[in-house]
């Protein structure tokens, strides 16, 4: 009897052991099963800033991929402008060569012209005092407003007859031969005005002729310099994009 007990409180003891360590790993599996459920919460947010993302993404790879195909377009309106801009360059330049040669042959045309002028002014002029009776010359009184222009060019009219420009007086002379010297005098210097105004405008026609040169010069220079500027702009606003979006990546 006594033995049969002994191995019934044994077994006992043994069932209290096993059911300890049942319930303990029951407990753990309660466990188990909260933490299941929370990794399963946190696996659906996940999946759902996941999901989010990746729209995320979509809508960023739609509005770069726009983005790159506009300024594609800009660099090629840009190169292609560039090309028209180096086309209009050169025809520029071959104006602009053509129109110095013009001003060039305009400068060799009225020093030419000048010289004609003044040769035909001094052999009309000397024609005309050659024909004075030089008796009829007593004496000469200085004009009252003659330019320095006028006095040269009339100096080298009278060189030949060592008479300088002053107008014919002759009190003792017939009335014939002062109408004479006078009408000479008066033709002459209206010869010379027009001379004198005829040079004005040449040299009006020639500022005006160089200041049109250099206003085209200078406009060509400007388009050249824009045109580098907005090159440099391009590039520089493509540049930073790319490392953007290799930062992004």
């Amino acid at each position: 009897m006594s033995s049969e007990l002994e191995l019934l409180k044994q077994c006992i003891t043994e069932l209290e052991a096993e059911n300890a360590e049942l319930r303990k790993e029951n407990t753990e599996i309660r466990n188990l099963r909260f933490k299941l459920t929370v990794s399963n919460a946190e696996v659906a947010e996940l999946k759902r800033r996941n999901a989010e993302t990746l729209k995320s993404n979509a809508q960023y790879n739609e509005r770069r991929d726009a983005k790159n195909a506009k300024l594609k377009a800009r660099i090629e309106e840009l190169e292609k402008n560039k090309e028209d801009s180096s086309a209009e360059n050169v025809r520029r330049d071959v104006e602009i060569a053509e129109i110095k040669a013009e001003v060039v042959k305009l400068r060799d045309n009225n020093e030419e012209s000048k010289q004609l002028t003044s040769h035909q002014s001094d052999v009309t002029s000397k024609e005309m005092i050659s024909g004075y009776d030089q008796n009829t010359i007593d004496e000469i009184e200085p004009q009252s407003s003659v330019s320095s222009n006028t006095i040269n060019l009339v100096s080298n009219v009278y060189e030949m007859t060592d008479v300088s420009n002053h107008a014919l007086v002759s009190s003792d002379k017939s009335s014939e031969e002062k109408e004479t010297v006078a009408f000479l005098n008066e033709e002459h210097k209206k010869r010379v005005s027009e001379e004198i105004r005829q040079r004005n405008r040449e040299k009006k026609l020639q500022q005006k002729n160089e200041q049109g040169l250099i206003q085209e010069i200078n406009s060509s220079m400007e388009e050249k310099h824009i045109l580098l500027t907005v090159t440099e702009i391009s590039a520089n606003l493509v540049r930073p994009n790319s490392l953007a979006e290799r930062n992004e990546e």
